[in-house]
């Protein structure tokens, strides 16, 4: 779950000023670059960076849009330079243009589950924080950019919420509000999307695999999406075990769903 640890440092306060509108965006994003590269280990400070906006962008969805404008202006920024004048890159990738390393934090996030001695205190908080950090996801693929190109995402959280019948409550009241919430912030920019994320010499597995329920190409396709709408209608009853919400929420995903399909939202 998100931790508040570092909240006390130089770069959260400048998300934070950023947050309650101290600063604008850009002014925000110039001085994070700036400190990221004032002192210590760059690839220490980049990190850190990213693990407070993940960890904010969990807390809470009412930080979402500022922080997008944020990483917007960061990658827009001028290619940072070593005091030698040499640019600056972390595991061949340019700083800040392609905002190296955030993806790995994101991924690092998606490691989530609930435990059978989990409160419900505790259950109902990773359940929010997973559902904020995919809808965040969602939106930073829907803004277009490039350096978001984040539908990988989607399909882990779609495979786990609608393509296992065995699965069990708990990871189904976990991944089903993280999946409607990419409906609700990309649905469109995933129906048309047509993304492979095939086997490679790296990744041994296909990335974009599916679950039991699905077998065909290992990424978007109109098929798959269609068993998704058909898993969302299954999970929206009574039958499926869940509790009053998630059904709602797989219900209301549904409609979506059907409605992006019939082109009636664009």
């Amino acid at each position: 779950m998100a931790s508040t640890d570092n909240w006390q440092s130089p770069q959260a306060r400048a998300l934070q000023d950023a947050i309650d509108r101290k600063i604008t965006t850009q002014e925000a994003a110039d001085l994070l670059a700036s400190l990221s590269l004032a002192d210590g280990s760059v690839e220490d400070e980049v990190y850190e960076l990213w693990v407070l906006v993940v960890e904010k962008a969990q807390q809470s969805s009412a930080s979402h849009a500022t922080l997008i404008d944020i990483l917007v202006h960061l990658s827009r920024l001028d290619d940072a330079k070593s005091a030698s004048g040499e640019s600056i890159k972390l595991h061949d990738k340019q700083l800040w243009r392609d905002l190296p390393m955030f993806g790995w934090q994101i991924r690092d996030s998606w490691n989530v589950g609930i435990e059978p001695n989990d409160t419900d205190e505790v259950r109902q908080q990773k359940v929010s924080e997973f559902t904020n950090l995919n809808a965040f996801t969602a939106q930073l693929l829907a803004t277009e950019e490039p350096v978001f190109d984040l539908s990988w995402f989607a399909l882990v959280t779609f495979r786990e919420a609608l393509e296992n019948p065995q699965a069990d409550k708990n990871q189904l009241e976990l991944f089903v509000p993280a999946a409607a919430s990419w409906l609700d912030h990309a649905g469109v920019e995933l129906y048309n999307r047509d993304d492979q994320f095939p086997a490679t010499s790296s990744t041994g597995g296909a990335p974009g695999k599916g679950g039991e329920l699905w077998t065909g190409a290992p990424g978007f396709h109109k098929d798959r999406w269609a068993l998704w709408q058909e898993r969302f209608a299954a999970l929206a009853g009574e039958g499926s075990g869940l509790g009053e919400k998630p059904r709602a929420e797989a219900q209301d995903a549904h409609a979506l769903m059907k409605d992006v399909s019939a082109g009636e939202i664009e």
